[in-house]
């Protein structure tokens, strides 16, 4: 993936928290990175949807350009995760980034932009 300030293709995966699917992904894993090239820090994602045929499976890996602040407030969220890899775990982290809008759909990056 590039990174979506400098476009290099070193972006490197720092924290991972696993969230609830939703109405339309199977698997989601929030996702922060850091570009290796110019130093700075992205969120995003990857979902995964197995739905419909068995060669059907779609998978959406992204990365987004985040303010630091929103960058920080996530990682630390994460640390504070008792159990990132369950997406059933009840903590602030799972409450936080894993909220979904009222349809059902994850609200990915926007959760970020929530007060905690």
């Amino acid at each position: 993936m590039k990174c979506p300030y400098c476009q290099s293709e070193n972006l490197q995966i720092v924290s991972v928290l696993a969230v609830p699917s939703d109405c339309r992904s199977d698997e989601i894993r929030f996702q922060l990175f850091r570009c290796a090239h110019c130093g700075r820090g992205s969120a995003g994602a990857c979902e995964e949807s197995r739905r419909g045929s068995m060669d059907n499976d779609c998978v959406d890996h992204y990365a987004y350009a985040v303010e630091p602040a929103e960058w920080q407030r996530a990682q630390e969220w994460i640390k504070l995760c008792p159990r990132p890899e369950d997406e059933d775990c009840g903590c602030c982290a799972h409450k936080q980034l894993g909220a979904q809008d009222q349809s059902g759909r994850w609200l990915g990056l926007k959760a970020l932009r929530v007060a905690p």
